[in-house]
C-alpha cells in the first residue's frame, strides 16, 4: 500500500511523509511516492485526500490568489474517488502585509476567516454529502492521522466516517478518530481503550483477550471480536 502525494503540496509536509513513510523513488521498500496528481493532494487505496492548512482553507474558499476555489476541488475529489475525504490542519489564522499596502487589522482579518470557515462547514454535508471531515490542530498531527489511515488500509479494514466522528471538536486525538472509525465503535469506547492498552500498537500487538475487552463499558462480545480481528490482521 503507497501513499501517493502530489508533488505541489506543501515541500514541509512532503519531507515529513518521506521520512515517516519512506521514499519509494529512493528505496523499493518506501510507502510514499511523489508526483503530480490530477484530484486530491494524497490517495490511499481508494480513498482520495484534499488536505488544506487552515489559513489556505479560507483564501480557497474565497478564492484568494488561486484560480480555482475548494468547491471545485471537492468536485474534482467527489467525481474522480470512491472515498473523497477533506482534512483541515492548523488552528492559527495569519495575517500577511504585502509591502506598502493599507495596513490590515488582525481581528478583523482573523473574525473574517474564522466566520467563512465557519459557513463552509455548515454548509460541506448540503453540498457534498459523500466527503468525510476530519480538522486537527497541527500539521504533526495530519501526517499522523494519513499514517493511521494508510494503517488500517494496508491491514484490510475499510476505513469509514461515522456521523459522530464528523462532528468531533478540532482537536480530537487522530488515534481517537481511528478505532472510532471501526465498524460499531464510538470515540468514547475508543477513549477507554486507550485509556486501558495506552496506544494502538499495544493493543494490536498485545495478546489482548475478548475478556479483557469486554471489561470495557460498552465493548460486548460483537465489538471486542471486531476488535481482535483487527489485531489477528496487524500481526499476520
Amino acid at each position: 500500500m503507497v501513499v501517493v502525494i502530489d508533488d505541489r503540496e506543501n515541500p514541509k509536509v512532503i519531507n515529513k511523509m518521506l521520512v515517516s513513510f519512506g521514499d519509494r523513488k529512493h528505496n523499493p521498500a518506501g510507502q510514499a511516492e511523489v508526483r503530480r496528481l490530477k484530484a486530491a493532494d494524497y490517495i490511499i487505496g481508494d480513498i482520495g485526500i484534499e488536505a488544506k492548512e487552515i489559513n489556505d482553507l479560507w483564501k480557497s474558499i474565497l478564492g484568494i490568489g488561486r484560480s480555482r476555489t475548494i468547491y471545485a476541488q471537492l468536485s474534482d475529489l467527489c467525481e474522480a474517488f470512491e472515498r473523497p475525504m477533506l482534512v483541515v490542519y492548523g488552528t492559527q489564522i495569519k495575517v500577511y502585509q504585502r509591502p506598502g499596502a493599507p495596513r490590515k487589522n488582525p481581528r478583523q482579518v482573523h473574525a473574517r476567516a474564522h466566520n467563512v470557515i465557519k459557513s463552509f462547514k455548515q454548509e460541506l454535508y448540503h453540498r457534498f454529502p459523500q466527503i468525510q471531515f476530519m480538522q486537527l490542530n497541527s500539521m504533526d498531527e495530519f501526517v499522523e492521522y494519513i499514517a493511521k489511515v494508510h494503517h488500517l488500509q494496508a491491514i484490510g479494514q475499510r476505513l469509514t466516517m461515522p456521523a459522530e466522528i464528523r462532528k468531533l471538536p478540532s482537536g480530537t486525538d487522530a488515534r481517537v478518530a481511528c478505532l472510532a472509525a471501526l465498524p460499531g465503535l464510538t470515540s468514547v469506547h475508543a477513549e477507554a481503550i486507550l485509556e486501558k492498552y495506552g496506544s494502538i500498537p499495544k493493543l494490536l500487538r498485545s495478546k489482548t483477550s475478548q475478556a479483557s475487552l469486554m471489561e470495557i463499558e460498552g465493548i460486548g462480545r460483537k465489538k471486542a471480536k471486531t476488535i481482535l480481528s483487527l489485531r489477528d490482521l496487524y500481526e499476520s
